[in-house]
C-alpha cells in the first residue's frame, strides 16, 4: 500500500483533482471549497483521522493544526473536492475508489468500486488483470452491486 504522495506520483500521466504539499498555511489560501487535506500515511486514512473534510479557510486552518499534532512526522497535502454546484448529480456525487494491486498470481490488478465505506464494509469493487481496456472498465463498473444508482437516478453519468 502507497501513502497519498506516492500514489498520486504513480498516476501523474492520468488526469487528477488539483492537488499540493502544505507547507504552511499560506498553501491553504487560493484553494477552493470544499476541499480536503490528506496526511501522507499508509492505511485507511478516513479510520486514521487522516482525511479531513474543509468546508471554508478558517476550517481548513484549524484542520491543519490537527494534522500536524495527530501526524507531525508525515506531510500534508491539499486536494480539491471533485463536484460542482452545476453538476446534475449534485454537489456530493458519486464517490468512487479506482486502484491498483499487486497480486502474486495475477500480477498487476485495476480495482474499481464505490470509495469509501462501501468499499471497506459491502467490499464492493471489481478487479481485473492488467492491461485493460476501455469494454472491460465498462464490465468492471457494470459489475458492482451498486451499479444500479447510475441507472435508476439517470443523473449520473458513468462516463
Amino acid at each position: 500500500m502507497l501513502g497519498v504522495i506516492e500514489s498520486f506520483e504513480l498516476v501523474k500521466s492520468l488526469p487528477l483533482v488539483k492537488w499540493k504539499l502544505v507547507k504552511s498555511y499560506e498553501d491553504l489560501k487560493g484553494y477552493g471549497f470544499p476541499c480536503f487535506l490528506k496526511a501522507d500515511v499508509v492505511g485507511h486514512k478516513t479510520e486514521m483521522g487522516a482525511v479531513l473534510k474543509c468546508n471554508n479557510l478558517k476550517e481548513a486552518e484549524d484542520n491543519l493544526r490537527k494534522m500536524h499534532k495527530a501526524f507531525p512526522k508525515n506531510h500534508i497535502v491539499i486536494q480539491e473536492s471533485f463536484s460542482s454546484k452545476d453538476d446534475p448529480a449534485g454537489p456530493d456525487g458519486i464517490e468512487m475508489i479506482v486502484g491498483l494491486k499487486a497480486d502474486k498470481v495475477f500480477g498487476k490488478l485495476l480495482v474499481v468500486g464505490f470509495g469509501g465505506i462501501f468499499a471497506e464494509v459491502k467490499k464492493d469493487v471489481s478487479f481485473r488483470a492488467l492491461p485493460v481496456v476501455r469494454s472491460d472498465v465498462v464490465s468492471m463498473v457494470k459489475d458492482l452491486a451498486g451499479f444500479e444508482i447510475f441507472s435508476k437516478r439517470g443523473k449520473y453519468d458513468l462516463e
